[in-house]
């Protein structure tokens, strides 16, 4: 807050974002407006408890771990509040979701519309990259036809960025 607050004070039309999982969000959402943060990014892969458990490897909602099963309830709660008081707190919503075929691909639009009805205004979707030395249950990764068939979708929700596959 402090840091915001600074930086408003020295660059009164610097406009200053935030990107986070969400949690915690709405209870600070006016402590941020407040400061001076105009924009959040928040990062939703899935609104699905169980589709969540297999994006995730672990959350730290606080200052330990959880078991998975309870900190994707607490997540997937958070991610809905944050965006509504960041909404009614004057803060710009954007989300930006991951694509991973097989796993979350088919939820994007879902994605879109739930975060639209709470006050988001746009969406920027990720394409899943598989990593140097991937794992035997590591996902698909997305192809620039996944990604720009999910952009139509979600486009007839939210303003829609997509970033290639590269």
């Amino acid at each position: 807050l402090e840091t915001i607050k600074l930086l408003k004070k020295q660059h009164p039309g610097l406009r200053i974002g935030l990107t986070s999982l969400g949690l915690g969000g709405a209870a600070a959402a006016a402590d941020l407006a407040a400061a001076g943060l105009d924009r959040v990014r928040l990062l939703v892969d899935t609104l699905d408890a169980a589709t969540a458990e297999k994006i995730y490897a672990w959350i730290r909602p606080g200052k330990k771990n959880l078991v998975l099963a309870k900190a994707v309830a607490q997540l997937l709660e958070e991610q809905s509040r944050t965006v509504q008081a960041m909404v009614a707190a004057g803060v710009a919503v954007g989300i930006c979701t991951t694509i991973y075929p097989g796993l979350n691909a088919h939820q994007a639009v879902i994605i879109a519309e739930t975060m639209a009805g709470l006050g988001a205004g746009e969406m920027e979707l990720l394409p899943f990259v598989l990593p140097e030395n991937p794992q035997a249950d590591t996902p698909s990764a997305a192809t620039r036809v996944h990604m720009a068939e999910i952009g139509k979708l979600t486009s007839r929700y939210l303003v829609t960025r997509t970033r290639q596959v590269e």
